[in-house]
């Protein structure tokens, strides 16, 4: 059994799984704003342009989408890294 716990001021979230690996995050989205410094550092340079091309009343959404996006793709990469194997000795 397998389980993940994410809380942020008045919002939780608990997943529980029986075989499988799980991983769960909650953000307040309505109470943090859009930084662009964030999507700069953690973005590719076309999604900042599109980011910032969008309407302003999307961007929040929007960059908490990509964000997420991000994050499950990093956790996937750390995951699969822990698979692979080197040996040093000779």
């Amino acid at each position: 059994m397998s389980f993940n716990l994410s809380h942020t001021h008045s919002l939780i979230v608990l997943g529980v799984t029986r075989a499988r690996a799980l991983g769960v995050d909650v953000e307040n989205v309505r109470t943090r704003e859009v930084s662009m410094d964030i999507a700069h550092r953690y973005f590719a340079p076309r999604e900042v342009s599109e980011l910032m091309a969008a309407p302003a009343h999307e961007q929040q959404d929007r960059f908490f989408v990509q964000g997420s996006l991000h994050q499950g793709a990093r956790d996937g990469l750390v995951a699969a890294a822990r698979q692979v194997q080197f040996s040093l000795s000779e």
